[in-house]
């Protein structure tokens, strides 16, 4: 199943509509619960990162809140990722590096 298979499957099944706006401000809230966890599970970074359910969990919520997104307004999440992945190996052959701020 792709991306964009999944993206619809999920928002037939759960029948979610929304305007774009409301989307991005839901994963930007999704975001900010997984960084919560991030958090947490480093006792706000006094010890090393380990993955925990909290974590899965709202890794989980944000991927879903990404594509219900995606299913919202058209874009296929899986021609998506394929453009950012052509963007980093050119980025990477031209600066080797793939940060965006050099």
């Amino acid at each position: 199943m792709t991306l964009k298979d999944l993206a619809q499957a999920i928002q037939q099944e759960f029948a979610l509509h929304a305007d774009p706006a409301t989307r991005v401000l839901d994963i930007t809230s999704e975001a900010g619960e997984l960084a919560k966890a991030v958090l947490k599970s480093t006792q706000y970074g006094s010890r090393p990162f380990t993955v925990t359910d909290n974590f899965r969990e709202e890794l989980g919520d944000t991927l879903f809140a990404l594509l219900v997104l995606c299913a919202e307004t058209g874009v296929d999440p899986d021609e998506a990722l394929e453009q950012v992945r052509q963007k980093l190996r050119i980025r990477l052959q031209q600066k080797q590096d793939l940060g965006s701020g050099q």
